[in-house]
């Protein structure tokens, strides 16, 4: 037996749009794909390989930006205050420095669940990701 299910395209930013009827069987397929469920639905977009390294090496970048920014906040507030390289930074001290607040993109929940601050001299360190992928280089 079949079922009508109808389909909407849409594309916000290019404004295109597509509306389409597809005849589909009790087990799911249908003449533009009889093997039933689309190549997405099984295998799933978490498991596919490719996505997981362009995910993670996304939140990498994503991160190294963020410690970039916090670092750059640390000595802006360092040089308008006056503080030497051994001076205590805390959360803060540097936030009125960002512009937005800052997370890491791999799990962090808040600014201080997500980065550690030591002193002026010391770069900013992520506390979600430990293995020296999200840090700043040397």
């Amino acid at each position: 037996m079949n079922d009508r299910v109808f389909c909407r395209i849409v594309l916000i930013r290019d404004t295109w749009a597509s509306n389409e009827t597809i005849l589909r069987d009790s087990n799911g397929a249908s003449a533009l794909d009889p093997r039933g469920k689309s190549g997405q639905e099984r295998i799933g977009k978490n498991d596919n390989p490719n996505f997981v390294k362009a995910r993670t090496t996304a939140q990498k970048n994503a991160c190294i930006n963020n410690l970039r920014q916090i670092d750059g906040a640390i000595q802006q507030w360092a040089l308008e205050l006056k503080k030497d390289a051994g001076a205590t930074v805390l959360e803060v001290d540097v936030t009125p420095y960002l512009k937005n607040s800052v997370i890491c993109p791999s799990g962090g929940t808040s600014f201080s669940d997500s980065y550690a601050l030591r002193t002026v001299a010391d770069q900013p360190t992520c506390k979600k990701v430990t293995d020296g992928t999200h840090a700043l280089p040397p």
